[in-house]
């Protein structure tokens, strides 16, 4: 008896409002509109359609001056072969899979997130189940995040309170889901060694099944939906009205924040509905006709090209932005492929800060998400262990080298340069400022203390709110990473910029080549964030969460990291 073929499946759930038979219609009239061929599968209570596409590849044109005339003819369309299917569990949910380019039909349907849903109710946050993650970074310079673990790890360990996760891979081996009793394995025809819940509207199981075996993953999913979720997967949480705004009443702050030049509140990026496949296409067309809005490329089109098409068209204004936001439209493809046709609005990562509420509000996939108070609440109770700490290294500093606060008071030009500058002669405080090894510069100031045994490197900033914080701290990490994988790495590179401070601080320098090697070697290394202006004890929320982070980073290598008022005042 031969083999049933097998095959690996995305699966999609149906919104409830939604019918097989309804879906069917909808799907044969818009393939009926671009006079695609069709046909209909009925069996074994699957519904579905199939069919076949041609399109132009993007390369055809070029290649075709190397042809000769039958070539051209024979060589001049891709043909793709796609498909959905849709069947109903015994639990009575609707349930569909696709192949090829049929999952954009299913688009609207299904219910978004639905594989990061499940997530919680299969797992504990403490299970080392987690092997890749894709990720919207909310605070740093990250926008996305790809990474794959040589371990598995788990989801308490990966969260720092600036994800929103967009898929994850789990590795559940059978064992597992047998103990759980949330599957039977004789029904498979070898062990399912792991499922992986992508893309977060799908759960993909990575392993080949009939179409027997699929019938009991739709029941196993059932069974797991039922399930009360045992933790909070991501720390924020979507806009629906009953909180401070509206969704629409974010969308006007942030058209009235477009449109002040002073505004600095917020952040856009054109991404796609997954910026990894939006940046490799070969075509990328916005339109938005009630602007007369036509513009193509074959790269990315920014955010401030749009800018300057509506300066440049008289345009730049409420009236037109709002038209720009509802009635715009994305189209990419990739080599005569549509990959992308959806609303502007599902393709932005947007970021706004509301003065009057204090809170950040971010736009990914077309909806407007916040922080929850949960984790606003450990975001503030870490900021202010770190804060407290603070305060102990920072009383040690001042009291044993009062200079960093006094001479800030003396220089009359009062600029951080100056004041890092005014340092050049001092016997006990070296200057790092604008050495840049590698062009990258490790610190501003430098201490050596003995007694201690420990580098403390200073990074300055004059204001401590978001923007500051943001700098500074990106000083700091782009120098941490610096001294673990470059300057740590040979002692070549430790000797030659001892030299350079050295030579910066006229000779003066109150620690040998040797000793500072070795310090560097033991990691014996402290950071000091320093702030000359509005230090306090509670700022905002986003710069609470990039202070937690950036110590969490730094802790990794076991370095040191503290936050110092250096106002005088």
């Amino acid at each position: 008896m031969s083999k049933k073929p097998t095959n690996k499946f995305k699966i999609y759930m149906i919104k409830e409002e939604y019918s097989i038979d309804g879906i069917i219609d909808d799907i044969k009239n818009k393939l009926r509109e671009k006079e695609i061929n069709f046909d209909t599968i009925n069996k074994n209570s699957y519904k579905g359609i199939i069919y076949s596409n041609e399109s132009d590849p993007s390369w055809i044109k070029c290649i075709h001056e190397l042809m000769t005339e039958s070539l051209k003819k024979k060589y001049q369309k891709n043909n793709n072969m796609s498909y959905v299917l849709l069947k109903e569990s015994s639990n009575k949910t609707v349930y569909a899979i696709s192949g090829g380019q049929g999952y954009h039909h299913l688009k609207g349907y299904y219910e978004k997130n639905y594989g990061l849903n499940l997530i919680p109710k299969l797992i504990n946050n403490t299970d080392s189940v987690v092997r890749n993650i894709i990720e919207n970074r909310l605070y740093d310079n990250q926008i996305y995040n790809h990474r794959v673990n040589r371990r598995a790890t788990s989801l308490n360990v990966e969260s720092d309170f600036t994800n929103l996760y967009k898929e994850l891979g789990l590795v559940l081996d059978a064992k597992i889901l047998t103990e759980l009793g949330l599957i039977d394995n004789e029904h498979f025809n070898d062990d399912l060694e792991h499922i992986r819940f992508t893309n977060k509207d799908f759960v993909f199981v990575e392993k080949s099944l009939t179409f027997e075996n699929l019938e009991y993953v739709f029941d196993w999913l059932d069974s797991v939906n039922e399930n009360r979720p045992n933790f909070e997967l991501n720390s924020f949480i979507e806009v629906s009205g009953a909180e401070n705004h509206k969704p629409s009443e974010l969308l006007e702050l942030l058209i009235s924040s477009i449109l002040d030049d002073t505004n600095s509140n917020y952040d856009i990026e054109i991404v796609g509905e997954q910026i990894v496949n939006y940046l490799n296409n070969d075509f990328y067309l916005i339109r938005c006709d009630e602007l007369n809005l036509n513009l193509e490329d074959d790269d990315p089109i920014q955010w401030k090209t749009i800018e300057n098409y509506l300066n440049e068209n008289e345009l730049f204004n409420k009236e037109s932005l709002n038209a720009l936001f509802k009635n715009t439209i994305i189209n990419t493809s990739q080599n005569g492929e549509e990959t992308l046709n959806s609303a502007l609005l599902n393709c932005l990562d947007c970021r706004l800060y509301d003065s009057k509420t204090r809170k950040d509000y971010f736009l990914l996939d077309g909806k407007w998400f916040y922080l929850s108070y949960t984790f606003n609440e450990l975001i503030t109770n870490k900021f202010q262990e770190i804060y407290n700490n603070s305060r102990r290294i920072s009383e040690f500093l001042q009291k044993k080298y009062p200079q960093l606060l006094t001479n800030w008071d003396k220089i009359t030009k009062k600029n951080e340069n100056n004041y890092n500058n005014s340092f050049e002669k001092d016997d006990d405080i070296i200057v790092g400022h604008t050495l840049k090894p590698d062009y990258l510069e490790i610190t501003d100031l430098m201490i050596y203390d003995e007694t201690e045994n420990k580098l403390f490197l200073i990074c300055l900033k004059n204001k401590f709110d978001y923007g500051g914080c943001r700098d500074v701290y990106g000083q700091i990490e782009g120098s941490y990473y610096y001294l673990k994988n470059k300057l740590l790495t040979t002692d070549e590179k430790i000797n030659s910029y001892y030299d350079s401070l050295k030579n910066k601080n006229k000779n003066k320098i109150p620690i040998t080549k040797n000793e500072f090697r070795h310090i560097l070697h033991e990691r014996n290394i402290v950071y000091i964030a320093g702030f000359i202006k509005d230090f306090k004890e509670n700022p905002t929320v986003p710069t609470k969460i990039i202070t937690n982070n950036t110590f969490n980073l730094l802790k990794k290598s076991e370095f040191e990291f503290y936050l110092m008022d250096f106002n005088y005042d």
